[in-house]
């Protein structure tokens, strides 16, 4: 805050939105430049005002004023941002390659081929069943109402190929849904 200003502005009397204006400075906190940098120069007194020197857009600070003037970061500092950054990259690659192996070819798939609703209180539905390295999955099948609500379920034990199943209902159902097929050891519906 300029000072001289502010009693600039009190021994004049101004209004009281004069007042609150002060006169713009140099402040501490901003940059100077030394002799034959770019920014913002020394002030000089030119009638009793403060004036700055201007500021030129053609420079440019260097790295050396910078380093100069907040400090360098340390190398040692760099290298171990480096290689932190480098093995935290390394750890998450090895987990996506993980969870592309572990999760990309399942035991159980299943999938619904078609359905039949055959009255109010039963649905057939067809599925297939594709299964890896094992002889049978836990399957789930659900019929929907037209309301979107559950209105029946079946789980029943699905090998490789099609296969048709009867759902029992509490009312019609409009359409089906298949969970899923899990074999031993895989944690999701598929």
């Amino acid at each position: 805050m300029d000072v001289d200003a502010l009693g600039d502005v009190h021994r004049r009397g101004g209004s009281p939105l004069a007042r609150l204006v002060v006169g713009v400075g140099v402040h501490v906190h901003e940059a100077e430049a030394s002799a034959g940098t770019c920014g913002h120069g020394p002030e000089s007194r030119r009638g009793g005002v403060a004036v700055a020197r201007r500021w030129h857009p053609w420079c440019v600070t260097n790295q050396a004023e910078l380093d100069a003037r907040y400090g360098a970061s340390s190398p040692i500092r760099r290298q171990a941002t480096i290689a932190a950054s480098v093995a935290l990259g390394v750890v998450f690659l090895a987990w996506v390659a993980w969870a592309a192996f572990f999760h990309g070819a399942p035991a159980a798939e299943s999938q619904v081929v078609g359905y039949d609703v055959i009255d109010k209180h039963a649905v057939d539905v067809r599925v297939q069943v594709q299964l890896d390295d094992v002889d049978e999955a836990e399957c789930v099948v659900r019929a929907i109402s037209v309301d979107k609500s559950v209105v029946g379920e079946l789980a029943f034990t699905g090998t490789d190929g099609v296969q048709t199943v009867t759902v029992r209902t509490e009312r019609e159902a409009t359409s089906v849904e298949m969970v899923g097929c899990r074999a031993e050891g895989q944690t999701r519906w598929r």
